[in-house]
């Protein structure tokens, strides 16, 4: 297939619709440079995110693939431009990510330690504790997988990493095997994109962090030559995710047959309020006591007109599209004042109210 040197294919997994058409959206809105033009691909039914990855790559002539989350709204409307730019600067930069880890970390499963780089996060604002000098960029090691930009094409192995975790690390470690650089990029302001991830779950995060380190960690060119896995530390965490998994089973389960007085119970208990994997149910547990309390003609978690409560689904489809909106407002991607009445005819106050308190939480 003959490149084409004028074009960035953004690449996309996909499995809920509603998230990647936010996430389209937001490509809408990019600004493309004159004499470029962007190729969107969804793939759908992947069984990795590695094999989805490869499909999207073998299918466009792109020479720029940007492979992002369905959860991730690029608000950066000059993100080609300036992604261009750093690519142009150093012809050996095979990968860029939003926020990687340039110091060399002990344990591969130090979550949260991203040293470089900027993006928002549903629970903070990421800021890389490493100086970045404005239009430059930082070599690193590995990059997160929210967002990952390729000017050349070199296969996702998904022979070993046939699942949903470290398929991030396992492609940095791939580009610095053939002797590119992984970098991450200087962004001004809070970053270029946001990452609008609810529900990460660990349960095989460190089964596939095991498999890193025994099909990296021995290599001559592997880039830490100490690092190691704290199984204790790990196995502990991936019970943890184990029994959130379950309690998320459990929840939605009772918020699908209309159980409101036990989950206000639950939701009651201060260790309960704060299990993050638990966020999205507490707030539709909060915004129905505060919508009954004050008789709102407005509900989020009301019954059908057969009597019938919706399905969990349901409503946090409700949810996250009011999430959505208040995002496009919060960054100037509102179109014309649309989102604002969309939100005063379907939502009540209440439901804005505990929202927009969460949105702000993030810092």
């Amino acid at each position: 297939m003959r490149i084409d040197e004028k074009k960035i294919a953004f690449i996309t997994c996909v499995n809920n619709e509603e998230e990647y058409d936010e996430c389209k959206y937001y490509l809408g809105r990019l600004n493309v440079p004159e004499g470029y033009e962007i190729d969107i691909r969804a793939v759908r039914g992947a069984s990795s995110m590695a094999e989805g990855y490869n499909a999207g790559m073998r299918s466009s002539d792109a020479k720029f693939k940007v492979y992002l989350h369905q959860d991730v709204f690029i608000i950066n409307v000059d993100f080609i431009a300036d992604l261009l730019a750093v690519f142009a600067q150093d012809e050996q930069i095979g990968l860029l990510g939003v926020i990687g880890w340039k110091e060399k970390a002990k344990d591969i499963f130090q979550m949260g330690a991203w040293d470089t780089g900027k993006t928002i996060d549903n629970r903070w604002v990421y800021k890389g504790r490493l100086p970045m000098e404005k239009n430059s960029f930082l070599e690193v090691w590995a990059v997160d997988g929210l967002l990952m930009a390729t000017q050349y094409d070199i296969l996702w192995r998904g022979d070993v990493f046939d699942g949903w975790d470290f398929y991030d690390f396992s492609q940095c470690m791939e580009f610095l095997a053939k002797g590119y650089k992984v970098a991450v990029p200087y962004q001004s302001g809070t970053g270029w994109c946001i990452h609008n991830n609810f529900s990460p779950s660990l349960i095989k995060y460190f089964d596939y962090g095991s498999l890193f380190f025994q099909e990296y960690s021995a290599r001559e060119w592997f880039p830490v030559a100490d690092i190691h896995i704290d199984k204790t530390a790990s196995g502990r965490r991936k019970d943890e995710g184990i029994m959130i998994a379950e309690g998320q089973k459990e929840i939605k389960a009772l918020i699908t047959l209309g159980e409101k007085s036990i989950l206000r119970e639950f939701f009651k208990i201060p260790e309960v309020r704060a299990v993050y994997g638990f966020r999205e149910c507490k707030m539709i547990v909060d915004i129905d006591w505060q919508e009954e309390q004050n008789q709102s003609k407005l509900r989020l978690w009301e019954e059908k007109e057969n009597g019938e409560m919706p399905s969990y689904s349901d409503v946090v489809s409700k949810l996250r599209n009011l999430r959505y909106k208040l995002i496009r407002i919060q960054y100037g991607a509102d179109t014309e004042g649309w989102e604002k009445n969309e939100i005063e005819n379907n939502y009540s106050e209440y439901a804005v109210n505990v929202v927009v308190q969460d949105i702000l939480s993030i810092k």
